[in-house]
């Protein structure tokens, strides 16, 4: 099964994506913040342009995530419709958990139950 790991070389987060079925999982690791929000941004950008018409982003392993990194799920979010694609954001850690509803933006992300 083909991984591809690509770390940010100025932060502690880097993101595995592994095929999962019809699925491509995005699996984060580490810090989502001002570094590293625009490295998730054109990965997950790009898997769409290329035709992945299902991403489940796993945060499970995410340990924080600044309001960069929540800007960057809600536009990946908007952009995965305009592009008529499906997402899906799975295992998500107690603290991005508690970020996501003490900003008040679950609703707007689609986080599998």
């Amino acid at each position: 099964m083909p991984t591809r790991d690509a770390p940010h070389p100025d932060t502690d987060f880097s993101v595995r994506t592994e095929p999962n079925g019809d699925a491509l999982v995005v699996r984060a690791f580490g810090k989502i913040d001002t570094a590293s929000a625009k490295s998730l941004e054109k990965q997950l950008r790009s898997l769409f342009r290329d035709g992945a018409s299902s991403v489940l982003l796993d945060l499970g392993n995410v340990n924080f995530i600044d309001a960069n990194g929540l800007f960057v799920l809600l536009a990946v979010a908007k952009l995965s419709v305009t592009y008529g694609r499906r997402l899906r954001i799975v295992r998500v850690s107690s603290p991005i958990d508690r970020v996501i509803e003490q900003s008040g933006v679950q609703g707007a992300l689609p986080i599998a139950a």
